[in-house]
């Protein structure tokens, strides 16, 4: 078994991200989320960038997380569509976060432009955590609302050096 940890942002201490702010505001409490692996390799998209992967740790000063414990080879497929996302170049759409902000909600399928909350439901839909089907049009408090309303799982501030410990989700 494999640690997935959603980390999701919450930007109400923020005194600079005044977009952060209002992404939140429009959907509370998150504005931003990140997919971290077991190895502390964590997936995401920023405004204004392309998709990265980075070792990383998070301030739980700022950061929730829900921990999903996975099969290996599904941590496995997660992995391989954030690397396929990498490696095309895929960059962030304004557009397409604020399509799932509004009431229409229209769907963009342009594979080469995400935002972070869709990127994470697609890799945590390709992990199988989440069905296929899974709407990848939503806000990060909306997939957090999603994940956290999933059986078993319980979400809390953790401390990046607690990897190990925290509730978990077994995910077969």
């Amino acid at each position: 078994m494999e640690t997935l940890r959603v980390w999701f942002y919450d930007p109400v201490q923020d005194t600079h991200g005044i977009f952060n702010k209002m992404v939140a505001y429009a959907d509370p409490p998150f504005c931003h989320c990140e997919l971290q692996f077991e190895d502390t390799t964590a997936c995401s998209i920023y405004v204004g960038s392309k998709v990265i992967m980075k070792q990383r740790q998070f301030d739980p000063k700022y950061y929730t997380a829900v921990q999903l414990r996975v099969p290996r080879e599904k941590a496995d497929l997660a992995y391989a569509l954030c690397l396929e996302k990498l490696n095309s170049g895929v960059s962030f759409s304004s557009m397409q976060m604020l399509s799932c902000l509004y009431p229409w909600r229209r769907t963009h399928t342009d594979k080469n432009y995400t935002f972070c909350s869709k990127l994470v439901t697609e890799m945590l839909v390709a992990a199988e955590v989440l069905p296929r089907g899974t709407s990848t049009n939503i806000t990060p408090s909306a997939l957090h609302r999603l994940i956290a309303g999933m059986q078993g799982v319980e979400q809390r501030k953790i401390d990046p050096l607690e990897f190990k410990e925290g509730v978990e989700l077994d995910i077969f």
